[in-house]
């Protein structure tokens, strides 16, 4: 039996040092268990096993966790109920987190102690990015160049935070970049294409802009092939350079122009 918690949580690795991380998907609890043939009324699930995957929680824990199964069983068989679907329940919306770990507070937020954080985190985040992947390809969008609703799985949502099925942008991108014209290489949102950033120059000749409606690279490489995108980048340090301007780990540079000498 697998379960995950699936809620907005801030998680905080305390031990050795603090690393904190928001995230709304919890990596699953996974229980391996056995249902005597006198359950529920005359005996409990047998758990045979319980792993947290990732190990986020440490296994010094199950015991509370076993310790809480039976009392709920206790509970539950009074009424001549199962507990199976309790347990689930109290693993999917997070309270047994606060009502037998005491781990959650108020704030909601979920103090861990783990011995190495540093290496916890990104595996927190990871899974969590996979699990909101798998709930975008399950919603519908609406895109507004075809005008058509689509499933998330055929959707693409940009680093702005808009939404478009993958063949419109891979048409329209696919031809500017064949066309040499990697400034329409954008987000093609209204809102987006209206937002340009000046520069000032030190040179007065020079007036660099920052269009922020550009597509960044993990969007243009989630679109096209890598040779379109290969050319696309060579297009874009082609414009710069044409511009008097580089770009160096996000900064633009002006350059003067040169000047003739006599």
């Amino acid at each position: 039996m697998t379960t995950g918690d699936s809620f907005s949580e801030s998680i905080v690795a305390t031990s050795p040092s603090d690393e904190s991380v928001a995230i709304s998907h919890l990596p699953p609890l996974i229980i391996d268990l056995r249902l005597p043939l006198t359950y529920p009324l005359h005996e409990p699930p047998i758990i045979i096993s319980i792993h947290f995957l990732h190990s986020w929680l440490p296994s010094s824990l199950t015991p509370l966790l076993l310790r809480y199964f039976h009392d709920l069983w206790t509970e539950r068989k009074e009424l001549g109920e199962g507990v199976l679907w309790h347990i689930i329940q109290g693993i999917l919306d997070g309270s047994f987190l606060q009502r037998v770990l005491h781990l959650l507070d108020s704030s909601n937020i979920i103090t861990l102690t783990h011995p190495f954080p540093r290496a916890l985190v990104p595996l927190l985040r990871s899974y969590d990015t996979e699990m909101k992947n798998a709930s975008f390809a399950e919603m519908t969008f609406f895109c507004s160049i075809c005008l058509e609703t689509r499933k998330g799985a055929a959707c693409i949502r940009l680093s702005c935070e808009h939404i478009f099925c993958k063949s419109c942008l891979r048409h329209g991108w696919g031809m500017a970049v064949k066309e040499g014209n990697c400034t329409q290489v954008r987000c093609p949102d209204t809102d987006c294409a209206s937002t340009v950033q000046k520069l000032e120059s030190n040179d007065p000749g020079v007036t660099p802009m920052l269009d922020n409606s550009e597509a960044r690279e993990e969007d243009v490489r989630r679109v096209l092939t890598e040779e379109e995108v290969m050319r696309w980048k060579w297009l874009r340090e082609k414009r710069d350079i044409d511009r008097g301007t580089y770009k160096f780990s996000g900064l633009f540079i002006a350059l003067p122009q040169s000047k003739s000498h006599p």
